[in-house]
């Protein structure tokens, strides 16, 4: 394959990947001032955008042959900023990179945590993590299940000391508090999602969640902001109406009863997320290459 070059406005677990290939050069980012001085100006032939469009990215963007964002979102904010018909946009989502881990050894996993954190199988286990409690959505979390009616739950919340720490003074005037498992800086994260049957994230922030697809790979049943952009990925019925929690209250207790239809979507959510492994990713990537 021919060299390509590339250059993106922040490094990502993808990028990195991308990175190591041979047939790959990085044109490092120079700042826009500079720039506009040379005369003789070099532009990567993909460029990978995230965030905010400064000038840096708006110079990218207009002489990149190939232009990579991950979500449609993020792919419409730039045609609506950037009438030039000529772009050349093109998904690619974040990529799991997760080996697979064989069925017996998941049982005896699941089993060894259920008597770490000392919950019953009987129950459904229902997770919130996140990197920044705010941002996740941690209230929005906390009136959702507050409407639960269904009384055999186990709610795990994972995080950062710190945030666990704020969270304490908030929980006493909940009815759920002494079902409610705290889980602070949590060596080995991707467990959890592994042992939850639901995973929740009613999250403020509009960035990808990589969370949601790990949940998805676990086989959760995931319900997600729509604002958040992991949202384009799931089903309609997973997406959190930001006015009003009542409606994802109402499905998570008609889940807990239908047996059949839970394991249809955990099955589903597998299925899908499986699409976004870095092996897939990086073959999607090789064939767009190929026609710039």
């Amino acid at each position: 394959m021919n060299s390509i070059t590339i250059s993106y406005s922040k490094i990502t677990f993808f990028i990195k990947e991308i990175k190591k290939q041979n047939f790959i050069k990085t044109i490092d980012k120079q700042s826009v001032l500079n720039k506009l001085f040379l005369q003789k100006q070099n532009f990567a032939d993909v460029y990978f955008h995230f965030g905010l469009l400064d000038k840096f990215a708006i110079l990218n963007i207009h002489n990149a042959k190939l232009i990579i964002v991950n979500s449609n979102a993020i792919k419409n904010i730039i045609l609506e900023n950037i009438k030039d018909k000529k772009l050349n946009i093109e998904i690619i989502y974040p990529s799991l990179n997760i080996e697979y881990i064989k069925t017996n050894e998941v049982k005896k996993l699941k089993a060894k945590l259920y008597q770490e954190l000392n919950i019953s199988s009987k129950n459904k286990i229902i997770l919130f993590s996140s990197k920044n409690f705010k941002a996740g959505g941690i209230t929005k979390f906390l009136e959702i299940i507050e409407q639960v009616n269904y009384k055999y739950i186990q709610i795990i919340i994972a995080g950062s000391t710190n945030d666990i720490y704020s969270l304490k003074f908030k929980l006493n005037s909940y009815s759920f508090f002494d079902k409610l498992i705290l889980l602070e800086d949590y060596k080995e994260p991707d467990n959890l999602f592994l042992l939850a049957d639901f995973f929740i994230l009613p999250s403020t922030a509009n960035t990808f969640s990589i969370n949601v697809l790990k949940a998805m790979y676990y086989k959760c049943v995931v319900f997600v902001s729509k604002t958040n952009h992991s949202s384009e990925i799931v089903d309609v019925f997973s997406i959190i109406d930001n006015f009003s929690h009542t409606n994802t209250s109402f499905k998570l207790d008609s889940l807990f009863v239908r047996e059949v239809e839970l394991k249809s979507i955990k099955k589903q959510n597998k299925k899908t997320a499986k699409k976004f492994l870095l092996k897939q990713s990086l073959s999607k990537f090789k064939k767009l290459i190929r026609k710039i």
